[in-house]
């Protein structure tokens, strides 16, 4: 408003040409960021594997749920199974996160992504053969668990070692930590 008090009508003209002008200052969000984290090589091959990754280990999940409940027709193992998967996280991730600062990140995802082909390999063999028992399957999904809890929080900083931040802004990640802002 003018020092007298009265509108001049100029007022919404100018707030327009205001907002318009932090509009134009904006980075272009969403997509744009998105191919620009997906246009680094690093950054693509580990989303595709780690995509792929996640995939099968929530294949593997409902897999081994509805194993037990036909071999066991028991909640209380479907309890146990589901303690032996997610316990050891719980555990061993503070651990695995000073493991994480010390060693060779890359090469303790690929042992832990090994162990987890060893014992999907493993539990399709025996499923396959009719030799599968709640106890072996207790035993198979109890190691499953304890390199989940060694790999997760890794995973969890791996984005931010094998991404530029200065050329992308923003990027999703498909792990615990949706997305990161650096």
């Amino acid at each position: 408003m003018p020092a007298g008090g009265k509108p001049s009508g100029c007022e919404p003209l100018l707030a327009i040409e205001g907002l318009r002008r932090r509009t134009d200052r904006q980075t272009t969000g969403g997509l744009g960021n998105i191919a620009r984290a997906f246009a680094h090589r690093n950054y693509l091959v580990y989303v595709s594997g780690n995509s792929i990754s996640l995939i099968g280990w929530w294949l593997e999940r409902v897999a081994v749920g509805w194993l037990t409940w036909t071999l066991t027709h028991s909640g209380a193992w479907l309890g146990l199974i589901s303690l032996a998967d997610f316990l050891p996280v719980l555990f061993l991730a503070p651990f695995a996160g000073v493991l994480a600062d010390r060693r060779d990140r890359v090469w303790t995802i690929r042992i832990t992504q090994w162990i987890g082909c060893v014992q999907a390999s493993l539990l399709a063999i025996l499923v396959v053969s009719d030799a599968m028992t709640i106890e072996i399957l207790f035993a198979l999904v109890l190691m499953l668990g304890i390199a989940s809890g060694v790999a997760q929080p890794i995973e969890v900083g791996m984005p931010i070692t094998g991404h530029p931040p200065h050329r992308t802004g923003r990027a999703a990640f498909p792990h615990p930590a949706p997305t990161l802002d650096v």
